[in-house]
């Protein structure tokens, strides 16, 4: 049976497709020109840092916009309104639809693992481009080693996201926006 193709499949599927030109752009680009006094290697590694960590926050929002949308059907036949629930985001989301029974959160293979890259999502949208206060480092570093990612975390504050990282993210999300379409 076929599954009916959403605008989650359309943005993975980018996503996808993002990820893979950071990876030619990195071995086209640096690999090459690594020793040429013209190329601007801060310049170039920052733009593929930064769009890296801009991959991972849209992975995680794709999660959290296919939360809000379960909950949306949910509340139409529910006493529970999601604004009846505190705090925001996908913890409110979460709450709502663990007490609305719509979803077990307990029960999804993916779930852990997208909370440890939500956590990564947070330090990159809350911190400072990627560069994480050193007050938020610990719960980061675990996640990240849960992940298998801790040498995403250059210098111990740093967020630098290679192809690697990125193509077990965007795993990761697939998996779980699957789990969530049943």
């Amino acid at each position: 049976m076929n599954k009916e193709f959403t605008i989650f499949d359309h943005e993975l599927g980018a996503y996808s497709k993002e990820i893979e030109q950071l990876k030619e752009a990195y071995d086209s680009e640096w690999k090459h020109r690594i020793n040429d006094p013209e190329f601007n290697l801060t310049h170039f590694t920052l733009g593929i840092s930064n769009r890296g960590n801009m991959i991972l926050v849209g992975l995680c929002s794709l999660v959290e916009v296919r939360l809000a949308d379960i909950a949306q059907e949910c509340e139409q036949n529910s006493i529970f309104k999601i604004d009846d629930i505190k705090g925001q985001g996908i913890a409110k989301l979460k709450l709502f639809l663990s007490r609305c029974g719509t979803v077990d959160f307990a029960h999804l293979k993916y779930w852990a693992e997208f909370t440890n890259l939500n956590r990564i999502r947070n330090a990159i949208v809350h911190g400072y481009g990627g560069i994480i206060p050193v007050k938020d480092t610990s719960k980061l570093k675990s996640s990240m080693k849960k992940l298998n990612m801790e040498d995403a975390l250059v210098g111990g504050r740093r967020i630098r996201l290679n192809t690697s990282h990125l193509k077990n993210c965007h795993q990761i999300t697939s998996k779980l926006i699957d789990e969530l379409r049943s």
